[in-house]
């Protein structure tokens, strides 16, 4: 797997020396570096200075999904992760033994990051009760912006 300054993602067959698949999307705008978790399918990937379109503050997240009938892989856009820093990132690293990920960002922070792999399922408890979060903050934002709107109306 290779990334690139252009923001795409590459998938290599080594043996044929082809690219066998190519991935990008509107986050994704410098890739400076990558690691992969393999034992829960994710790509983290680390991304340059901040635009309009991308936060250099969050690492993304992107699961690694494999189509069973094509044998194409695929990136799926799973969270983002903050980071302490808002520089851009430098070097990513994993470190499987410790279940740890390494980020070096361009203001010379280093942060780490603790993998949970152990528990998978509680993994997924966290994510639905972080969906469930953003969905009650989603409908009070919602709630608030009908009830200044029914303030504003004038009275007959």
């Amino acid at each position: 797997m290779s990334s690139s300054k252009d923001g795409f993602l590459k998938f290599w067959d080594l043996q044929q020396q082809c690219c066998i698949s190519s991935y990008s999307d509107e986050i994704l705008d410098k890739v400076n570096d990558f690691v992969i978790v393999p034992e829960l399918k994710l790509l983290i990937i680390g991304s340059g200075a901040s635009t309009q379109s991308h936060d250099s503050s969050y690492l993304k997240v992107y699961e690694v999904q494999m189509d069973n009938q094509s044998f194409e892989l695929q990136l799926k856009s799973h969270s983002k992760i903050k980071k302490e820093s808002s520089s851009k990132v430098i070097e990513l690293q994993y470190e499987n033994s410790q279940q740890l990920i390494t980020c070096l960002s361009g203001d010379n922070k280093i942060e780490y990051f603790r993998v949970n792999i152990d528990n998978q399922e509680a993994i997924l408890k966290k994510m639905v009760r972080i969906q469930k979060r953003q969905n009650l903050k989603r409908k009070k934002v919602e709630q608030q912006e009908e009830e200044s709107g029914a303030d504003e109306r004038p009275v007959e």
